[in-house]
């Protein structure tokens, strides 16, 4: 699949350097999981994912689930572990390469990978001084699809550039 306008633009708007040109596709508009608290972000990306895997057979190696927030690492993937994914598939770490689920890791450490199906979460309580190199390298880590997850209005800061 190739890389679409729409998530190129968003990540462009918190990328400092030199001007690169955007592809020529536009591709979908970027999902919104927008919930007011962990658990209930965790349960929307679980029926997201889960809509990925059953209805669109998107298989569960082209799903990442990036954490913005790398503070809170293990409150993010605890509230994803409380929730199923179908068939038996796991959540699981990079490390886990080759055991079949759906990858979950922190930004910073997936810095360099892409994924076709991207889902970045943690954005609400995002460090400032960390939040535009975040943004960049988390938003521009998908290929095809991306979903924002958080509280409603901080998804809409990020796609407006604020």
């Amino acid at each position: 699949m190739p890389e679409y306008k729409k998530i190129h633009e968003t990540a462009y708007q918190y990328y400092k350097g030199p001007l690169i040109d955007p592809p020529d596709l536009d591709g979908d508009n970027i999902e919104i999981l927008a919930a007011p608290d962990l658990p209930k972000q965790a349960k929307k990306i679980q029926e997201f994912v889960s809509k990925l895997l059953t209805v669109e057979k998107i298989p569960s190696s082209s799903i990442v689930v990036l954490i913005a927030d790398r503070m809170k690492r293990k409150d993010y993937e605890s509230a994803l572990h409380r929730v199923s994914l179908p068939s038996g598939l796991c959540w699981k770490g990079i490390e886990n390469a080759s055991k079949p689920g759906v990858t979950v890791e922190t930004v910073a450490r997936f810095k360099g990978l892409e994924g076709e199906v991207l889902v970045l979460w943690g954005l609400d309580e995002l460090p400032r001084n960390e939040r535009r190199g975040t943004l960049y390298v988390g938003i521009s880590r998908a290929k095809s699809i991306l979903a924002l997850c958080g509280r409603d209005a901080i998804c809409s800061d990020v796609l407006e550039g604020v």
